[in-house]
């Protein structure tokens, strides 16, 4: 038997994958005659030209390398893919966007299915959730929309099974592919500490399977130390940012979220009183939308990217480089409201989680008018699969707990299940299995996820459900079989 298994496995293999493909293409061409569409460009709702995240599109087009480099707003790996692909005619770039995304939620399934069968999932359990997923509302809808929720919700898939693959088979390649994923996601979003990956880099190391010989240990090391390689691109972005801009950080944004969430934590009088005290910033009392950026003076440093106060669009240039010493002021003010504050904070967080239960569906920004194409569908899985309805439910009832919705029942769940099959998998081997392992990596990323966002994301909650909500999924579908064949997790 070879890698693959033998002839009739990998047969069977390629047959459920090109059943996935072909049912994920129709799916595709159904979507487009209900009228879902991926529109990077409308004028009104373009993420392109109106999101605040986003340079200049035009200097990305046509000062590629130069907006990149001076780039300090956001990491630089999404403008990258997004000035990239600029620099194609102007009428490629909605298809080229498009399959990208297309491909992308794809990929998601695909490997979605290479998890569920290394984690010893039968055929017809995995296709047929495999199914499901590829139709499911926040698939459909978030891979239509331009943003950073797809491409990190397929690298966190992606890493989850290079994991596996590098548990189970420890080699260089394994070993760089996973941390190539990880490392990614860091360079996508800000949102993904480099503490998340530091965190992410040790735990195959420290969790190695095979610990019996010295040569193992040694041979694991060296291949190890190939998945720090991507990861070194972090500190080296942080060390350009401080060269260029004084800022020893990827992404100078990183600041304004939770100085948003530091505002809205505090009475307007007592954040009035620390302002008059010199605690705060006057540059709390407003959101970074209101900054009178008209009132600052440019640089003149001859770099369209930082010299700019608006973009070709008129709407603000927040690469814009005066505003460094602003996000500098907010981070401060959000660290001294939380140090001086934190019952404040805390209140807050109990806010946010009630917020965090409403289904990625449900963002404004993220849906738009597909949402509308496929409402029915949409509120079943709402209702339903996500299970808004037993928190309606519950509130027609006992007029309480109207916002609970099933991963605030699932993830608990998940995690003592996560704990009894890391420990059965110790007691019966001696060391856990990679299957064990990896689900752990999910429960992990699932919990950072949400505490992230309950703790420091301002609003918009339902968009940040979308990086988790593949792996939620994916925990769901095999603990779900796991209760059905065997009828209790004890037999497991």
């Amino acid at each position: 038997m070879g890698r693959w298994g033998s002839e009739p496995m990998k047969n069977g293999r390629y047959r459920e994958m090109l059943t996935l493909i072909t049912i994920f293409v129709l799916g595709e061409m159904m979507w487009y005659q209900i009228g879902v569409r991926f529109d990077t460009f409308d004028p009104v709702t373009s993420p392109l030209k109106n999101y605040v995240q986003y340079v200049d599109p035009e200097l990305l087009a046509n000062r590629f390398t130069e907006t990149v480099w001076n780039l300090h707003v956001q990491p630089p790996l999404f403008s990258i893919f997004l000035g990239l692909v600029l620099q194609f005619p102007e009428t490629w770039h909605n298809p080229l966007f498009s399959l990208s995304y297309t491909s992308m939620a794809l990929g998601l399934v695909l490997v979605f299915r290479a998890i569920l069968e290394s984690w010893g999932v039968s055929r017809p359990w995995r296709l047929g959730v495999c199914v499901f997923l590829a139709f499911s509302p926040p698939l459909v809808l978030l891979s239509k929309w331009l943003y950073i929720q797809m491409p990190v919700a397929f690298l966190l898939m992606l890493a989850t099974y290079c994991l596996h693959d590098t548990l189970r088979r420890p080699s260089p390649r394994s070993y760089l592919l996973y941390g190539s994923c990880i490392s990614a996601i860091s360079l996508i979003t800000g949102y993904f500490h480099f503490f998340w990956l530091c965190v992410m880099l040790i735990f195959p190391r420290v969790v190695r399977v095979d610990q019996r010989s010295s040569d193992a240990h040694a041979s694991q090391t060296t291949s190890w130390l190939v998945s720090c390689i991507p990861a070194g691109l972090i500190p080296l972005l942080c060390l350009k940012n401080w060269f260029l801009f004084g800022v020893f950080a990827v992404s100078t944004w990183s600041n304004v979220a939770p100085s948003r969430t530091a505002r809205d934590c505090i009475p307007e009088a007592t954040m009035e009183r620390l302002i008059a005290q010199g605690m705060l910033s006057p540059y709390i009392r407003t959101d970074i939308e209101q900054v009178a950026i008209d009132t600052f003076r440019s640089p003149n440093t001859g770099i369209a990217v930082l010299d700019q106060k608006r973009r070709s669009s008129g709407k603000r240039n927040y690469n814009y480089q005066p505003l460094i010493e602003v996000y500098r002021h907010l981070g401060q003010d959000a660290f001294t409201i939380a140090k001086h504050y934190p019952a404040f904070w805390g209140r807050h967080a109990l806010s946010a989680f009630v917020r965090f239960q409403a289904p990625a569906t449900w963002s404004e920004y993220a849906v738009g008018e597909n949402r509308e194409k496929i409402l029915t569908w949409s509120r079943f899985f709402e209702y339903v699969v996500w299970g808004q309805g037993l928190g309606y439910l519950l509130h027609q009832l006992l007029g309480m707990f109207g916002w609970l919705s099933l991963p605030t029942i699932l993830i608990p769940l998940f995690t003592i299940f996560g704990i009894v099959d890391f420990s059965r998998s110790c007691v019966k081997a001696g060391h856990p299995d990679p299957g064990s392992l990896s689900r752990l990596f999910v429960l992990g990323n699932i919990l950072y996820v949400a505490l992230v966002a309950i703790m420091i994301a301002d609003n918009e909650y339902e968009r940040y459900h979308f990086f988790s909500d593949a792996l939620l999924f994916l925990m769901g579908c095999y603990w779900l079989v796991r209760l059905c064949v065997r009828k209790t997790i004890c037999d497991y």
